[in-house]
């Protein structure tokens, strides 16, 4: 029997006060989302591939990603941020960064940024489908 890589660690991040709060899980190749306030984004559940750009700058935590409300639905843009207390910032800030070796590897962080914040949302997508396809072949 060959060889199996040890399992990727399930790492957790929880955010907000108890009413508000929103839980981020990164499993292995899936970033799960849980937000209790968002009633048009309770449940995200996306590969890493779709995660676009995670930051903490000056006390908020943004993240930005594609996901699909249903199954076989098209990609939407889905911005999160929300405010972190003192305490929680370097715990999120560890998050964020594991997040982004996670979902970028070795590629370049700034290729999938800058086509995000140029471009509208129809526009993007397009686009977005246009660099994986030659980030795949290169």
């Amino acid at each position: 029997m060959a060889d199996q890589p040890p399992p990727s660690p399930t790492i957790q991040l929880v955010v907000g006060d108890p009413k508000h709060r929103s839980i981020f899980t990164l499993v292995e190749t899936t970033l799960h989302v849980k937000t209790h306030a968002d009633r048009k984004w309770p449940q995200i559940d996306t590969p890493l591939r779709n995660v676009l750009w995670a930051e903490v700058l000056n006390d908020v935590f943004e993240i930005s990603l594609l996901a699909r409300r249903k199954g076989k639905a098209t990609l939407s843009l889905v911005r999160m941020s929300g405010k972190i207390e003192d305490d929680k910032k370097d715990e999120v800030t560890r998050f964020t960064q594991t997040l982004l070796e996670a979902a970028y590897g070795g590629t370049s962080r700034r290729a999938r940024y800058s086509l995000h914040h140029s471009l509208n949302s129809a526009s993007f997508l397009r686009e977005y489908t246009k660099a994986k396809k030659t980030q795949s072949l290169r």
